[in-house]
């Protein structure tokens, strides 16, 4: 994944990265943050995917307090 210099007006605490193209797995979890996201990861640990190991990224949703919606990229070998 490739970093971006911080922009004219970009807020402080704001990191822009560049995801590199290529074929993904996405992977959906929804329940309360932490635990929502343990439990895709432990369930892709567990598959047998052809993982590039290049980039695998997350998407946060907030779907109301406490409640979120994961996306999960993977990134595989084509």
């Amino acid at each position: 994944m490739k970093w971006k210099k911080k922009k004219e007006g970009q807020p402080n605490g704001i990191t822009i990265k560049i995801i590199p193209a290529g074929t993904y797995a996405k992977f959906i979890a929804e329940g309360e943050g932490k635990e929502a996201v343990a439990k895709v990861w432990q369930q892709l640990w567990n598959m047998n995917l052809p993982r590039s190991f290049i980039c695998d990224f997350e998407e946060y949703e907030t779907i109301e307090e406490g409640h979120v919606r994961v996306h999960v990229y993977i990134g595989l070998k084509i």
